[in-house]
């Protein structure tokens, strides 16, 4: 591989003109997203009635990102697991104080439009640490977006895993980069000035709220130049070469690439990938002559409605009644020679037919953005509550796909952050990890006596290189499911009635079968599991209630009591019932097949039309 400044910048600049024509569609798409009052004094009325982009991407961002993601890092070395849950809790705390959810809804907003794309990295952090007997800066750990208008790649690449360089153009100030001593001073200052490429440069995304001639007072005041920074894999190397076809050609920065092996950038798309070709389609480009063509039949529609007259008609011998009529009030009653003679006549008006075509836009557009009606909480067309159930169930697989792309994109991004605190030697972090201390008891052949119930401790831990374990390959990073989904108040009225009424009493069953039968269960663990894959982080409150554990633990002192004939009293009862009685026995398969079809029927038989009878 020829690894020259001249090679590499001409491939880069090549790969921002196979980039041109995506970069042009992704503008169109996105000014038809904002609409025409977005940075505008003035608006041509009725001219986008219906602004379906955006109901599109107000259903599916918030569908998809609300809330931080939280970090399950496993390991099949079990000596290492306990430094995994470390892992996690300090990614946990990372992503929410850098509010990544922020990030990720900026990204996937990116994706619709083309592809997302981040940069995980270090950068400096303004404080001081001491290295040994050295003072350094021991940076800080970020992720944000980087806008496809200043994204380049290699333009011979097929799939982007497999590209020869890839990476962004950046805009520093002359002076502050002169002075930093990280780049070649002789050729920055020869670099030719932002401000002389801003008119002619292609139209960008930000001029739609940011005009040319302001951009290019300000970078006069600044002295800003444009520079492009590659990550180039096979020599696991930075660097960084002048943005422009007539600024020379030579490195303005070389460095060691110090990172995950798969580089500072994670993707996310949202659509299935095309054969030999790292651009996935637009989403939004999809839906985009539906939005158009529906806001020209709606606008027709409108002009019709305001054109419509209703007149009142009259024979030529008739005038006076005509003019009586047109003066009486409501419910006035008119003499006239000949009621005939005069007549209302409706004249213009929208016709039915275009009624009809938006209707069939509209379903049209829900269909090819992913069913975005359903995400809004539009009603499903049938009078079946089972049918409303099994379509909301089928309309969900796109909606599932986009899901899986943005769980696998947020992963990538844990993933490399962990990378950092994996092995960063200048990363320390303090952290506050949740124990529970277990309950001690007093064995002996009177009985068993409770000396202290289980509670919940807090220990101030440090992530540092000191409890490290294991290799950064040994560590399998993912997201709890549905973590960043939102949740509304009623679903979470939901999940705490499930909790209470069917998990709880089943899991305490299950405990007294096990106490009965030598075998160890811990109620707390089953029930605080099971509630952390329901989101529900406060259980560990519920646990840290000393009072109340010290209750429980009297009643399983006391050991399985007498009950009533519906109830489990020993385990012979529980062996000749097929099970507790207090939870459900188990279903046969057309059963359950049947429950699942019926599942939501509630709910979809409220949203149905109440029809009157005779």
């Amino acid at each position: 591989m020829n690894l020259t400044a001249k090679n590499i910048h001409q491939s880069a600049m090549n790969g921002f003109k196979r980039l041109r024509n995506f970069r042009a569609v992704r503008r169109e798409l996105i000014k038809a997203y904002v609409g025409q009052y977005y940075n505008q004094d003035h608006g041509v009325l009725g001219l986008e009635p219906l602004n379906m982009a955006f109901t599109a991407v107000r259903a599916l961002v918030p569908n998809l990102v609300t809330r931080e993601p939280q970090s399950i890092v496993g390991s099949d070395y079990l000596a290492y697991r306990e430094y995994g849950n470390l892992l996690a809790i300090a990614l946990d705390a990372l992503v929410k104080k850098s509010k990544l959810s922020k990030t990720l809804q900026r990204g996937l907003t990116d994706a619709i439009y083309t592809m997302g794309i981040f940069k995980i990295g270090l950068m400096a952090s303004s404080t001081v640490a001491f290295f040994g007997e050295e003072m350094v800066d021991p940076g800080t750990l970020y992720v944000d977006t980087v806008d496809f208008d200043s994204f380049t790649f290699d333009p011979t690449t097929r799939r982007m895993e497999e590209t020869a360089f890839v990476g962004e153009k950046i805009r520093i100030e002359r002076d502050l980069a002169l002075d930093s001593g990280l780049y070649d001073n002789a050729i920055l200052e020869n670099l030719p000035s932002s401000a002389h490429a801003i008119l002619s440069s292609d139209r960008e995304v930000k001029d739609l709220s940011n005009s040319p001639n302001t951009r290019q007072l300000i970078d006069k005041l600044h002295d800003f130049v444009d520079v492009m920074e590659l990550w180039i894999p096979d020599a696991e190397a930075l660097v960084t070469l002048p943005f422009g076809e007539s600024t020379g050609m030579k490195f303005l920065r070389e460095e060691e690439y110090i990172g995950p092996d798969d580089g500072p950038y994670t993707y996310m798309t949202l659509t299935p990938p095309v054969p030999d070709n790292p651009i996935p389609v637009q989403l939004a480009g999809v839906w985009h002559d539906l939005h158009t063509i529906g806001n020209r039949i709606a606008k027709k529609m409108l002009d019709q409605a305001e054109a419509q007259k209703d007149i009142l008609g009259y024979q030529g011998d008739h005038a006076d009644s005509a003019q009586e009529i047109g003066d009486a009030k409501n419910l006035a009653m008119v003499r006239m020679e000949d009621p005939k003679a005069a007549q209302m006549f409706s004249v213009g008006g929208q016709n039915p037919a275009n009624v009809q075509a938006t209707g069939m836009i509209l379903d049209l557009f829900n269909q090819f953005s992913g069913n975005t009606q359903m995400l809004a909480g539009s009603k499903v067309d049938t009078n079946v509550a089972t049918v409303a159930n099994i379509l909301h169930q089928n309309q969900s697989t796109g909606i599932t796909y986009m899901r899986d792309q943005v769980n696998l994109a947020t992963e990538d991004i844990l993933r490399k952050l962990a990378w950092y605190l994996h092995t960063d030697e200048l990363i320390r972090m303090p952290l506050i990890r949740r124990d529970i201390v277990p309950a001690e008891y007093d064995i002996s052949e009177t009985g068993v006596k409770l000396l202290s119930p289980p509670q919940v401790q807090e220990t101030q831990v440090f992530l540092t290189p000191e409890t490290r374990r294991g290799d950064f390959l040994d560590f399998a990073f993912t997201i709890k499911q549905d973590s960043m989904a939102p949740i509304n108040w009623q679903f979470r009225m939901q999940q705490m009635q499930l909790l209470a009424v069917n998990v709880i009493p089943a899991a305490a069953a299950a405990a007294q079968i096990a106490l009965q039968a030598g075998t160890p269960f811990s109620f707390r663990i089953f029930v605080t599991k099971y509630a952390k894959m329901m989101n529900i982080d406060w259980i560990d409150e519920v646990f840290q209630d000393s009072e109340a554990i010290a209750q429980m633990a009297a009643v399983a002192q006391q050991g399985p009591q007498m009950a009533a004939s519906k109830g489990v009293s020993s385990l012979a009862a529980v062996r000749q019932n097929g099970g507790s009685v207090t939870g459900e026995l188990p279903q046969s398969d057309m059963v359950r097949q049947r429950q699942e079809a019926q599942g939501g029927a509630n709910q979809g038989q409220s949203e149905l039309p109440i029809r009157e009878t005779a």
